[in-house]
């Protein structure tokens, strides 16, 4: 999987997804024509004071309209929590996933 930045904080990847900054609480995951939002908390290390991610995956449950019934199977899941990582990683961005 290779990655091409689109802006600080949004990236393609070779794979066929896009993960984009959507603000600070949240990124937006699209795959063809469908689209997630990935929930996030910003927070700091009590004991270093530096700041990470984290990345909620009960957010990986549901696709945004017009596909909100669709039911995003454990698998597919797992495989937008791997895509959301190698981003996150390749945009240096500091998270963990809860």
């Amino acid at each position: 999987m290779t990655f091409r930045k689109l802006d600080p904080q949004s990236v393609e990847s070779s794979d066929g997804f896009v993960l984009r900054s959507r603000g600070r609480y949240a990124y937006e995951y699209v795959e063809r024509d469908h689209v997630l939002k990935v929930a996030v908390e910003p927070r700091r290390d009590p004991t270093t004071h530096e700041y990470f991610e984290v990345v909620l995956e009960e957010s990986f449950s549901r696709w945004l309209p017009p596909f909100e019934d669709e039911q995003v199977p454990s698998d597919k899941r797992a495989e937008i929590a791997r895509n959301v990582e190698a981003a996150l990683g390749f945009l240096r961005i500091p998270h963990r996933f809860e």
